[in-house]
């Protein structure tokens, strides 16, 4: 249904190739995909929590607690 391929020459933000480019500093948002043939890998990762810096400080602490 959908097709891939590298960007036109004229697409890629001026840089004039078909590579992936990027100005610095560079700075992108992180996506994560957890996949595991069991549950507990998915639901006990952290590393959405490991590869970002927060925006801000708690104005408390919290406790977690159950959740689905």
């Amino acid at each position: 249904m959908y097709r891939i391929a590298f960007p036109d020459e004229r697409q890629n933000n001026g840089f004039g190739t078909t590579g992936a480019q990027l100005g610095l500093p560079g700075v992108t948002p992180w996506r994560t995909i957890t996949v595991g043939k069991e549950l507990s890998p998915i639901v006990e990762t952290t590393i959405p929590f490991d590869v970002v810096d927060p925006l801000y400080e708690a104005s408390r602490e919290y406790q977690y607690g159950r959740g689905t």
